[in-house]
């Protein structure tokens, strides 16, 4: 390593280093020299542990980077009781967050019981665990008595269980292990409840016992009824967002009826699968909330009149999603519009009935809107025609699962929505080549594209330079070897290559891809016929930034994994 400048001092980098977006361009950093290797190690925060095979060499990472807050173990596929066993002996006095989802079991020694060695940890998440019970839930209650955030959601649970089968049963999440936890847990703040099926209104009135309880999310628990998160309401001065799903009720309107009389901290509400009628909205309208973000998915019984009522009654909302609604129409969307001036994200996805005459409309009166999801709705329908003179800030773009969208199409969106920075078209099969590259030259911007699935697109053609395209998932589509070397030519600062199932792709395109992407980190090459294992090795030693390649397993031995994982690269078994 060379000797750097010395005429700053380690603080100034410092303050440097930390304006940096991402962790992974510490890497590039930390082999300027040995003194940008001390720096950027001191000031790494986050680690993700994925495969097994990188267990050995945790000790070392763990020690290179003593100033981790968050450790993220879900997507690590092995046995976590040993490395999380690691990771608290060496780590823990500072960590802030763990992310131990879909994990078989949860790997907390069952003899660790002193509270005081995690009384940092304010986060921890435990989606879609094999085993989650009742015991478990005690255990965190007593291994991290700070915790602010929680996920319990989603165990896989047998849903079959009778009711005198529960009685004391510590297998399953049942409103003992809430209270538990809620008698605990005084500092909690959040928490997501969504997919333990046993647990009912009882659990919900003990969250009650969390003064701080902030936010709760609910989804799919079928004893939780409008009543139980009516009294949570009515008991948690604190409450500013509530996101539920498929409440039953035999009032439906009990609870907007909460939000609107006891809900006065309410800055979030989603509903989902639920019976609201245009009172509901009109009595939130009249409540004068503070909210700024709204969401209502799959549910009946409401009009635009309803709509229209609440919306102007919120004009500083920021975020709003609408999905699955039949009755909504470009005329509809035109006259809601003008009240969604503030609003920076809009979900319409679902809603069959809008098409780009709707962009048109939300470009030309929501000033400050930034992201824009319209996945599977009417998109290359007949619509409007595009007002050139309109000029929008939208940076994300989803408008997947559009069939009908044509490369013409594509392109009156693009002139509209110059600014943009992520698209994706995925499963939008009427995309060409053509399309892509006209859209690529009309939004030179573009960082992130998204193609997966459109076997149309067998390159994104020639044209100048990409130098900000960082990301591009291409899983399943037509792109071939012309198309691999367009790549190569165009974007020479790709950081990201999904080819998961392209059977146009070729061992020689992956090859000069891994040659002129000097930056390129991630590649996704599992299910590709006509890629030769052979080309792993050759890729891993000519790209030095590769940080991870997926390829089929049982092309590659262990011996050869733990040779690329010397050299900085996991190879990750694909699916």
């Amino acid at each position: 390593m060379a000797e750097p400048c010395n005429d700053l001092l380690d603080e100034c980098w410092d303050q440097i280093f930390t304006k940096l977006d991402r962790d992974c361009e510490f890497d590039s950093l930390s082999l300027v020299c040995k003194r940008f290797y001390a720096l950027t190690n001191s000031l790494r925060r986050r680690l993700s542990v994925t495969d097994p095979i990188i267990t050995g060499t945790l000790p070392r990472l763990l020690h290179r980077f003593p100033n981790l807050v968050s450790v993220n173990l879900s997507n690590f596929r092995g046995d976590a009781t040993t490395i999380f066993s690691e990771i608290r002996h060496r780590c823990l006095l500072n960590l802030q967050e763990l992310d131990i989802s879909n994990q078989t079991r949860i790997p907390f020694d069952e003899s660790m019981d002193s509270g005081s060695v995690f009384e940092k940890l304010k986060v921890l998440k435990c989606k879609n665990l094999h085993v989650l019970g009742n015991s478990h839930l005690k255990r965190i209650a007593s291994c991290f008595p700070c915790l602010e955030e929680l996920d319990i959601s989603f165990p896989r649970t047998d849903v079959h269980l009778r009711s005198k089968d529960l009685e004391g049963n510590e297998s399953v999440v049942t409103d003992d292990g809430i209270e538990a936890l809620s008698l605990s847990l005084k500092k909690l703040r959040k928490i997501n409840l969504s997919g333990n099926y046993y647990i009912t209104d009882r659990s919900i009135a003990a969250l009650s016992n969390c003064l701080n309880l902030q936010s709760l999310e609910i989804s799919s628990c079928c004893f939780i009824t409008a009543n139980g998160i009516h009294l949570l309401l009515q008991n948690s001065a604190k409450m500013n967002s509530v996101s539920v799903y498929g409440i039953t009720c035999p009032n439906s309107n009990l609870i907007a009826q909460g939000f609107s009389t006891y809900g006065r901290a309410l800055q979030a509400i989603d509903l989902h699968c639920a019976i609201i009628s245009d009172e509901c909205l009109s009595s939130l309208a009249k409540a004068c909330l503070p909210l700024n973000r709204f969401s209502l998915v799959c549910c009946n019984g409401i009009t635009s009149n309803g709509l229209l009522s609440l919306l102007s009654a919120y004009p500083s909302l920021q975020y709003l999603a609408l999905e699955a609604f039949d009755f909504l129409t470009d005329e509809i969307m035109e006259a809601l519009s003008v009240y969604l001036r503030s609003v920076v994200t809009i979900k319409l996805t679902e809603c069959s009935r809008l098409t780009i005459s709707t962009i048109f409309a939300l470009a030309r009166n929501c000033d400050v809107l930034e992201e824009l999801d319209m996945e599977n709705t009417g998109l290359g329908r007949k619509g409007g025609s595009p007002d050139w003179h309109i000029s929008s800030k939208l940076k994300c773009l989803n408008m997947g699962k559009n069939i009908r969208v044509s490369d013409k199409c594509l392109a009156e969106i693009a002139f509209v929505c110059r600014m943009l920075e992520k698209l994706d078209v995925s499963f939008c099969s009427g995309i060409s080549k053509e399309g892509i590259a006209s859209v690529l030259q009309i939004c030179p911007e573009i960082r992130s594209l998204k193609i997966d699935h459109c076997l149309g697109i067998e390159s994104i053609g020639e044209g100048p330079e990409l130098p900000k395209l960082e990301v591009l998932s291409a899983d399943r589509s037509g792109l071939n070897g012309s198309g691999l070397a367009a790549i190569g030519i165009r974007c020479s600062g790709l950081l990201k290559l999904g080819l998961e199932g392209c059977n146009g792709v070729t061992t020689k395109g992956v090859e000069e891809v891994a040659k002129k992407c000097k930056r390129l980190r991630k590649i996704k090459l599992g299910m590709c016929a006509h890629v030769d294992a052979s080309v792993v090795e050759r890729i891993v030693f000519s790209c030095p930034s590769l940080r991870r390649v997926t390829f089929p397993n049982s092309k590659l031995t262990e011996d050869l994994k733990r040779l690329f994982l010397q050299h900085g690269c996991v190879v990750q078994e694909s699916h």
